[in-house]
C-alpha cells in the first residue's frame, strides 16, 4: 500500500504550559477539548518529528479507516508505538494565518472522546512563538487529505553569509548571497499558507533540474533564472527569468497540488538573483500584482519600509529580462 508523511509531528512535552498556555487537548464530543480562542506555543528548541503512515488511500481518516498504520515506528514522550500501529485523526484547530493543527490517537478506536497521542501541523511551528487557534472543528466523516501535512518551501536551503539556511529560519537583517551584488541584507520577510489547487498549485523542480542539489518546489509565478546557450538561441540574451508554470513539461518541472502549501518570501533593496537549493531563482519582488497577493498585515508592513512602492511609476527594476510564455515551452522541453 501506499506510504505517507506527517512531516510536522510534536509530542506533548515539546509544548509550554506555563500561564494560559496549553498543549493539545485531548477529544471531547468529537472536537478539541478547549474553547477557542486558545494558545499554544512549543518549547525554545522543540523540533518536529516526521513519521510515515501506510494507508490504502490518500485520506486521513476518523475512525473509519482500519488500515491506518505506522510505516516506522514512532516515539512519543518516551513511550514507542511499533511498525503497524493504527492511526487516527481526532479534530482540526485552526490561526487566522492558515496553520492547521490535528491532534491524533495511536493504537485505540476513536470513539469521539478520546485521549490524544499527539499533535500534527500543516506547516513547521516555530518554538518560542506563541499561537492563538481560533477554530475548533469536528472531523466527523470529512477525512483530511495526507498532501495537508506537507509545507512544500520548508527546508530550502538559501546561500547567506553564515552558510547554506532554510528559507523559514531566516529573519530581517540576515544577509543573503545575490548573483549581482554580493551579501544582500533582508529588508523584509513573510509567508503565507494558501491551498494549493488549481492555480496556487505549486511547481516542484527535480535534482539536478537548472542546477537544483535537491528537489526545489516554489510558487508557480516565482521566476527561475535560465542561462547558457538555451536563453540565447530563444532570447538573444544569455539570461532571461521565466515563471516557474511556463516550465513545466511533467516530466522533471511538475505541478504538485496538495491540500495546503507555505510560501516563504525574502525581499531585499533590490530585485535579486539569489541561490535555492543551489538553483538561481529570484527573491521576492512587488511588481505588477504581486503585493496584492500579500494579506493586509503584511502589504502594510512592506510599504511601510519601501514608500515608494505606493507611487505607480515606481515599480522596481526586474534582475534580468523577463521571457515570455512561448520561450518557456520550448525551454521546458529541453530540461
Amino acid at each position: 500500500m501506499p506510504v505517507y508523511t506527517l512531516q510536522y509531528v510534536y509530542q506533548f512535552s515539546d509544548f509550554n504550559t506555563s500561564g494560559t498556555l496549553i498543549a493539545p487537548p485531548d477529544e471531547s464530543g468529537a472536537k478539541a477539548d478547549a474553547t477557542p480562542p486558545f494558545d499554544m506555543a512549543l518549547n525554545s528548541g522543540a523540533e518536529a518529528i516526521q513519521t510515515t503512515v501506510v494507508d490504502d488511500d490518500a485520506l486521513f481518516h476518523e475512525k473509519t479507516d482500519l488500515n491506518q498504520i505506522l510505516e516506522t515506528a514512532l516515539t512519543l514522550d518516551g513511550v514507542t508505538y511499533p511498525v503497524g500501529t493504527r492511526i487516527f485523526i481526532n479534530y482540526v484547530v485552526s490561526t487566522d494565518d492558515g496553520l492547521q493543527g490535528y491532534g491524533f490517537t495511536l493504537g485505540a478506536n476513536n470513539n469521539g472522546s478520546n485521549a490524544v497521542t499527539g499533535f500534527a501541523t500543516t506547516e513547521p511551528m516555530v518554538g518560542g512563538q506563541t499561537y492563538k487557534f481560533t477554530s475548533n472543528q469536528n472531523i466527523g466523516n470529512t477525512p483530511v487529505a495526507y498532501d495537508a501535512f506537507a509545507c512544500f518551501t520548508a527546508g530550502t536551503m538559501i546561500k547567506t553569509a553564515k552558510g547554506e539556511c532554510r528559507v523559514e529560519d531566516l529573519v530581517v537583517g540576515d544577509r543573503v548571497m545575490t548573483r549581482d551584488h554580493g551579501l544582500q541584507t533582508i529588508r523584509w520577510a513573510g509567508k503565507r499558507t494558501v491551498a494549493g489547487i488549481g492555480e496556487m498549485a505549486p511547481i516542484t523542480f527535480d535534482t539536478g533540474t537548472l542546477g537544483c542539489a535537491a528537489p526545489l518546489t516554489v510558487a508557480p509565478n516565482h521566476r527561475m533564472l535560465i542561462a547558457g546557450a538555451m536563453a540565447e538561441l530563444v532570447c538573444g540574451d544569455d539570461e532571461l527569468l521565466l515563471s516557474a508554470k511556463m516550465l513545466v513539461n511533467g516530466r522533471n518541472v511538475r505541478r504538485v497540488p496538495c491540500g495546503f502549501v507555505t510560501y516563504v518570501h525574502i525581499m531585499f533593496d533590490y530585485h535579486e538573483i539569489i541561490w535555492a537549493n543551489d538553483c538561481p531563482t529570484e527573491s521576492f519582488y512587488v511588481g505588477d500584482h504581486a503585493i496584492d497577493a500579500l494579506d493586509t498585515a503584511q502589504a502594510a508592513e512592506v510599504l511601510a519600509i519601501f514608500p515608494e512602492l505606493r507611487c505607480q511609476d515606481k515599480k522596481p527594476s526586474l534582475a534580468r529580462a523577463e521571457g515570455r510564455s512561448y520561450e518557456g515551452t520550448v525551454i521546458a522541453a529541453t530540461l
